[in-house]
């Protein structure tokens, strides 16, 4: 029998603008965010959000504890930074609901360590907002059913999506585009200092489960481990008002806060920049655009990338070079051993390279979505200026530069991930032709060992064969003796000289 929340399941979240029964499952959404929240979200909430405001808007709150999260930059205008908990929660989610006309940046991290010796929270781990705020959030801002539901498959490589809102008709009967949203799951690798160098993870279970590319890939010789995480970005943009709204999601460890914190920095960088005047574009011109963040989220990804591969060619290049200087060395139980060693990493790491294929191809497929998701904007913006003269357009700051750049840098760097994977199947190759060698080597030893025993053997039977001969000898010469003993004993009768031999009880038997 059903169960009765099967036959009459719960959507979750509570809106319905975007869910769409033939594709979406309410009830196995609200399954997987349980075990979301139970195994990903804190039971503390703090949020940072950072309004754009014109100055005198806003008042700016100290932010609380150590979590550091990002900010969005627009010249000219003061950055309102502002700090969600579970007590200011609801107000801050109502002003983010109605601030169709303000950019909003909001960034959920983990707990940012700033520096080593700082005491680490149990919930570390998780991000810094609990389960009954998330559901808010996503209830109250209308969040698209399928951006929640990959946020619960974080270990599949592909996701990414849009879906745009409709608001009343356009004066000749067309329907009139209220907001645009893109969203999707931007996979990175990042390298960090190996945190165990004297026992190199041995006792830890994700060292023991290298195989799976979701944990973390430890190279020993170059002494830093690459560790797997994921950026689930949501944008919203609202045509008419002009106005952002981003949600970031940051699953990387905030033991590297180093790397969690690199796009507010870079952030903050854009801000300066416009606020100068520098370089040949106008700063106006960038500094509403809607793609900002995205643009900032991809190269910090790609530069992360870059460095994670380049770890992982020069592990390879070590084990090359142990393998070619092993050649010419002896063979011995510690080269077999190696060898056992380096067959094991060598295929860890394959595994991991197959998935970075997967994830590089998800990054390139988000790079075109969200290049989509920029035309349908200005598309929307100018259909939308042409019958209101307030809406705000994009137009004037072409992307395709900047597009392109991207693909440029997202193309070298999943080509250097195709080099790796060439490279790794030489290795292996020598790994395999040395352990040949090493098999033909321990033969030809063994076969000359089995000579000398079977010359040893030959000797045996050649001084056994001698020993025969002599027993054969022997055994003639008894056989002579007792023949010439019998001859005398018949023999005896005849001598009637001798007084001894004529009385028969002289006579004797020799056996």
């Amino acid at each position: 029998m059903a169960e009765p929340e099967e036959t009459n399941p719960v959507i979750w979240p509570t809106n319905a603008r975007h869910y769409r029964p033939m594709l979406d499952n309410g009830l196995h959404l609200q399954r997987g965010f349980d075990v979301f929240g139970k195994n990903l979200l804190s039971d503390d909430t703090l949020i940072t959000v950072l309004e754009v405001a014109g100055k005198g808007e806003g008042s700016s709150e100290s932010i609380r504890g150590l979590l550091l999260l990002a900010h969005l930059i627009c010249a000219y205008l003061e950055l309102v930074e502002q700090t969600w908990h579970k007590e200011n929660f609801e107000a801050g989610l109502a002003k983010l609901h109605q601030a169709k006309d303000k950019d909003m940046f909001c960034l959920i991290n983990k707990f940012l360590v700033p520096a080593p010796n700082t005491p680490i929270r149990n919930d570390a781990n998780r991000l810094q907002i609990g389960k009954s705020e998330l559901t808010r959030l996503f209830a109250k801002l209308e969040i698209p059913y399928s951006f929640a539901l990959c946020l619960t498959q974080l270990h599949l490589p592909y996701g990414n999506g849009s879906s745009t809102a409709y608001k009343g008709t356009h004066t000749h009967g067309k329907v009139r585009a209220s907001y645009h949203d893109t969203w999707y799951i931007l996979p990175v690798r990042v390298q960090y200092k190996c945190s165990d160098r004297r026992q190199n993870h041995a006792t830890s279970n994700a060292r023991n489960n290298q195989m799976d590319p979701l944990h973390f890939l430890h190279l020993q010789d170059v002494g830093v481990d690459i560790r797997s995480s994921h950026i689930a970005i949501l944008s919203r943009h609202y045509l008419e008002e002009g106005g952002q709204m981003t949600l970031v999601f940051n699953f990387m460890d905030g033991r590297w806060s180093h790397a969690a914190d690199e796009p507010r920095k870079r952030l903050h960088e854009i801000h300066e920049w416009s606020t100068r005047g520098d370089g040949d574009l106008d700063p106006n011109s960038v500094k509403h655009h809607p793609l900002n963040a995205h643009f900032i989220y991809f190269t910090s990804a790609m530069r992360w990338w870059t460095n994670a591969l380049s770890s992982v060619n020069e592990q390879l290049i070590a084990y090359e070079t142990l393998l070619q200087n092993e050649i010419d060395g002896d063979i011995d139980t510690q080269a077999t051993d190696t060898y056992s060693l380096v067959n094991q990493a060598l295929h860890a790491i394959a595994a991991h390279l197959q998935r970075y294929n997967s994830e590089l191809s998800s990054v390139r497929d988000t790079l075109h979505a969200l290049q989509d998701y920029e035309k349908r904007c200005r598309d929307s913006c100018e259909m939308n200026s042409s019958s209101d003269s307030t809406a705000t357009t994009h137009t004037d700051f072409d992307t395709s530069s900047t597009f392109g750049q991207l693909t440029t840098h997202l193309m070298q760097v999943h080509t250097f991930q195709h080099e790796l994977s060439d490279k790794l199947q030489n290795i292996l190759a020598l790994l395999f032709n040395r352990i040949s060698i090493a098999n033909d080597r321990m033969m030809v030893m063994n076969g000359a060992k089995m000579h000398a025993i079977l010359v040893a053997t030959q000797e045996d039977a050649k001084i056994s064969r001698q020993i025969a001969l002599q027993s054969q000898e022997l055994s003639r010469a008894m056989k002579r003796d007792s023949v010439a003993m019998k001859t005398a004993l018949l023999a005896m009768p005849f001598f009637q000289q001798s007084t001894y031999l004529s009385h028969a009880s002289k006579f004797w038997i020799w056996v």
